[in-house]
């Protein structure tokens, strides 16, 4: 019986070592493939919309797109908005001035509504 104890008991301990070497493993694959998520997800800088737009390749209207989009993706928000103190349902609200919505415009006066 003293043979068979040891040979489980060997067995036993490369099961766990497998297990542990495993779970390395997958952790580093795990950081790895996040830490590449980095960045806008389309491989485009502020930097390098500025330099399209200064060549031409990006007309007003796409370049403000593209900007808007790489700044949303890195967490920005609007011009004249501002955290309120309430929390929604993702625990932030946008509240945007007085007197102006979200982007920064001046909201209609009662009597330009149509």
């Amino acid at each position: 019986m003293t043979g068979s104890a040891g040979i489980i008991a060997i067995w036993a301990a490369a099961l766990i070592v497998a297990s542990l070497l495993g779970f390395w493993i997958v952790l580093r694959i795990r950081h790895r493939a996040l830490s590449d998520q980095t960045g806008s997800g389309l491989g485009l800088t502020l930097a390098d919309l500025r330099r399209l737009h200064a060549s031409g390749e990006l007309s007003d209207e796409e370049f403000d797109a593209a900007r808007a989009a790489i700044v949303g993706a890195a967490g920005g928000k609007p011009q004249g908005a501002r955290p309120s103190t309430g929390h929604g349902q993702d625990g932030f609200h946008m509240q945007a001035a007085p007197g102006t919505d979200l982007t920064g415009d001046p909201l209609p006066k009662p009597d330009q509504r149509e």
